[in-house]
């Protein structure tokens, strides 16, 4: 039996997805006003629990490595590091953002993927069916002009004056399943440098 365990707390929306083998995913989420490890570590446990699963059965996990909430993204990693220690466990890892990316890009051929990264920057990058840019720091003032009235996408659309064609949206665990891209390396993705 191959059991997938995949977590994305990279934004408010907490999500993590289970898979068996090949099978169909099962995912489990909740909203929060912002991020609170102990409500992130009870829905992972609440999810295993409600399907009968047990982390020894674990042979892989996936995580969202951001760009988004620095507290979410490590409490991930450090609990799929604790979880891998005994061996055996493959971790990938992607691209929140990009992720989420792929899924709207189903329904359009191109919008900009944005959020607050705080100290008056925002990160982003604009995405098309052919390319998933590459994740920049700018001031708002400089994305505003970039941006203009394309659509564009949030999972902190509140922290985002300004940006008229804004809508509301977030990356799923599942989409972590389903993406095509290729893993990336594990560790957080942070676009600030360490402070």
């Amino acid at each position: 039996m191959s059991l997938t365990l995949v977590i994305e707390w990279s934004t408010r929306r907490l999500s993590v997805a289970t898979r068996l083998d090949n099978g169909e995913p099962t995912e489990s989420c909740l909203l929060v006003d912002r991020f609170h490890g102990p409500a992130a570590i009870g829905l992972l446990e609440d999810h295993l629990a409600d399907q009968n699963l047990r982390l020894d059965q674990l042979s892989e996990i996936v995580i969202g490595r951001g760009p988004g909430n620095f507290s979410g993204i490590r409490l991930a990693f450090a609990w799929s590091a604790g979880c891998m220690a005994p061996g055996n466990i493959t971790l990938k890892a992607f691209s929140s953002g990009h992720v989420m990316a792929e899924r709207l890009l189903r329904d359009r051929t191109e919008c900009y993927v944005l959020g607050d990264a705080r100290r008056g920057q925002w990160w982003g990058c604009p995405v098309n069916r052919q390319h998933l840019g590459d994740w920049e720091l700018h001031t708002p003032d400089i994305w505003r002009k970039r941006i203009g009235q394309d659509e564009t996408f949030s999972a902190e659309t509140s922290r985002l004056d300004g940006v008229p064609n804004l809508h509301e949206a977030f990356p799923h665990a599942t989409d972590l399943l389903n993406t095509r891209l290729e893993p990336e390396i594990p560790e957080p993705l942070y676009l600030h440098p360490a402070v």
